[in-house]
């Protein structure tokens, strides 16, 4: 049945869909960022985690070139452009990096000091996520440059794999709560339905 759009009914469930369709896209847009900063903040904790390793492990032979005890805790690194990569550099010595690069380099800009920098560059499949910091050697020379770096493609997967089950759950939960609302509205006016046939029925002459 259409309902006739100057109605009591039409305006009462118009302006509740719209309060609901309004609430839900707010509380997916809200739930969505809050998602992306805790996931973030995770990326950036698990470089800075993994730069920490990478310094721990690396030394220099007698020939002042970086070497590694063993390889990273994290088997990601393994795998060619697996999304995650190290590298070590020293000036004028050789550098090393890990075998998800194979072969190529992250840029290594950020290496600059002691802290560890951070910022979105160039990678070998896209942009990255990359930490860089430095390390001074006991012997002298020049320190040994540290570079993490992972995919920003990886970050993005998380959150569409993420964004697709919350779109379908509220608009499942927007087709209930509608539901919800227009049986309470209709329910609710049945006493004025009950009223205004009953005035119908007088203005009629069916009743006194």
């Amino acid at each position: 049945m259409k309902l006739p759009t100057n109605s009591l009914r039409f305006r009462l469930i118009a302006s509740t869909f719209a309060w609901i369709g309004i609430g839900l896209v707010l509380t997916g847009l809200m739930v969505s960022a809050l998602f992306r900063i805790y996931i973030t903040q995770g990326f950036h904790d698990e470089m800075q985690i993994h730069i920490e390793e990478l310094s721990a492990l690396t030394l220099v032979d007698t020939h002042g070139d970086p070497v590694m005890l063993r390889r990273l805790s994290d088997p990601r690194f393994i795998p060619q452009y697996s999304g995650f990569y190290w590298q070590v550099q020293r000036a004028g010595h050789r550098p090393i990096s890990s075998p998800s690069l194979a072969g190529q380099a992250i840029s290594g800009s950020l290496a600059v000091g002691p802290e560890k920098n951070w910022a979105i560059t160039s990678g070998p499949t896209g942009q990255t996520l990359e930490y860089g910091m430095t390390r001074a050697e006991s012997g002298g020379g020049p320190p040994l440059r540290f570079s993490i770096a992972s995919d920003m493609r990886l970050l993005d997967e998380i959150l569409r794999e993420f964004d697709w089950p919350l779109g379908w759950a509220l608009a499942t939960f927007a087709a209930v709560m509608l539901a919800t609302g227009a049986a309470q509205i209709a329910y609710g006016l049945r006493p004025l339905q009950r009223m205004a046939l009953a005035i119908r029925d007088v203005r009629a002459g069916r009743t006194a």
